[in-house]
């Protein structure tokens, strides 16, 4: 199998608004920094006016393709400030992305309940507005759809 080094449609910084489903509305600002041929530095984070900084997160993405193939690979290995590391993988084309867990690790002063799945999808509505929903499981709850968003390219 001979890969290529694809450019990823989410290089670059996005920013916009998010949401927790049937909760809380948020900014959001996303960082995708190509720093070798297929690896990029990922950094996430996220704020509300009332509340101040929500979330963060910050990785890595590595992304593979055969030249004969549609979709390639992605994978995403990040840490998240509540003490769980994660990795997911998952298919990747030119205007969509789809992540599933694949391993998650925690600290020992994580707290219940647990993460225990995650899935992203990442979608490029035009060249500058990504699309984004993430649904998660627990260690109390089934997986369901837990994020979404709309970010603009800057």
């Amino acid at each position: 199998m001979q890969y290529e080094s694809p450019k990823l449609f989410l290089e670059g910084t996005w920013k916009g608004k998010g949401r927790v489903i049937d909760s809380l509305d948020y900014n959001e600002e996303l960082e995708f920094t190509r720093i070798k041929p297929n690896v990029y530095f990922y950094r996430q984070k996220t704020a509300n006016e009332a509340k101040g900084p929500l979330h963060s997160e910050v990785g890595y993405v590595r992304v593979f393709k055969d030249a004969n193939e549609a979709e390639g690979k992605i994978e995403l290995a990040v840490t998240h400030p509540f003490g769980v590391a994660e990795i997911s993988e998952g298919t990747f084309s030119d205007n969509k992305a789809t992540l599933k867990t694949a391993s998650i690790a925690r600290t020992s002063s994580a707290i219940a309940p647990y993460v225990t799945v995650l899935t992203r999808v990442f979608y490029l509505k035009d060249d500058n507005t990504l699309t984004y929903t993430v649904d998660m499981g627990t260690s109390t709850k089934e997986e369901c759809p837990h994020l979404e968003g709309e970010l603009k390219r800057v």
